[in-house]
């Protein structure tokens, strides 16, 4: 049972960024070197730009060990995925068999070769909110949930987040929120009121697809043939990459920066 615990918010509301863009993205799965290519292809900005990751740091892919190391990054903001809370649960079971045959092996050895890391990941994934409710520069607000949200009432969602106090309830909303596939499984295109724009993952489609005013950005990053897709949030301008693209640039850059192709 995914329980509220108190001094945690589920919920966290970002304020307008002024001075730089949003960009959201989603599905990591531990591709850390092809999100960080994608941010070099943004031109991202640390100093004011915000990246927001609607779940799923870890598992499946090359790079596990760097999510707390991004989580660190003030600019981040992220949220929990279904990878994350199994993850979770792994650490509060002393191990899962359904999170190592679903590419929590790392984490596994992780506990097992070195329990201080471990229990520093799972300090740091306790505190990822089960969504984001983002305010946009032209009085537009975005929400950022990892499978979808699980009412057609963005407020009810929220208010069950940060006021149900009945744990039964809280746990269905909270586990639906980082597993469900009923919207897009039945091309549902009914609209999440109060809400201007939803961004999800973990439902792998071929390129961002929008149902209703739910937007998918999964686009399958670790898996062969995928990409990860970020998207700045107010205009929808989106890049790809994929793994190979990513591999083919960074030889780029380095050939670029060794000596001998100074002039």
């Amino acid at each position: 049972m995914i329980r509220k615990l108190p001094g945690i918010p589920a919920l966290r509301r970002l304020p307008i960024n002024r001075d730089g863009r949003d960009f959201i993205v989603t599905d990591i799965h531990g591709c850390f070197s092809l999100l960080e290519s994608l941010l070099v292809e943004v031109g991202f900005d640390e100093t004011k730009d915000r990246l927001l990751i609607a779940g799923d740091l870890v598992d499946r892919g090359p790079e596990n060990h760097l999510a707390v190391e991004w989580l660190k990054k003030p600019w981040v903001h992220a949220i929990r995925g279904n990878h994350d809370q199994m993850l979770l649960d792994a650490y509060a079971n002393g191990g899962d068999y359904t999170h190592e045959r679903n590419g929590g092996e790392w984490y596994a050895t992780l506990m097992r070769d070195n329990p201080e890391l471990a229990q520093e990941f799972c300090e740091f994934f306790i505190g990822l909110p089960f969504a984001l409710e983002v305010a946009g520069k032209d009085g537009s607000v975005y929400g950022v949930v990892h499978g979808e949200c699980p009412t057609f009432e963005w407020k009810r969602f929220t208010d069950i987040l940060e006021h149900d106090e009945n744990p039964v309830t809280f746990d269905q909303v909270a586990t639906a929120a980082i597993w469900m596939r009923t919207r897009i499984d039945f091309r549902d295109e009914t609209p999440v009121s109060g809400i201007d724009l939803i961004f999800v993952g973990h439902s792998p489609v071929d390129k961002p697809i929008q149902l209703g005013n739910t937007l998918y950005l999964d686009t399958g990053a670790v898996f062969q043939g995928g990409r990860m897709t970020i998207m700045q949030m107010d205009t929808q301008e989106m890049w790809t990459m994929t793994r190979s693209q990513q591999r083919e640039a960074a030889q780029e850059r380095r050939f670029r920066s060794s000596p001998e192709h100074e002039i």
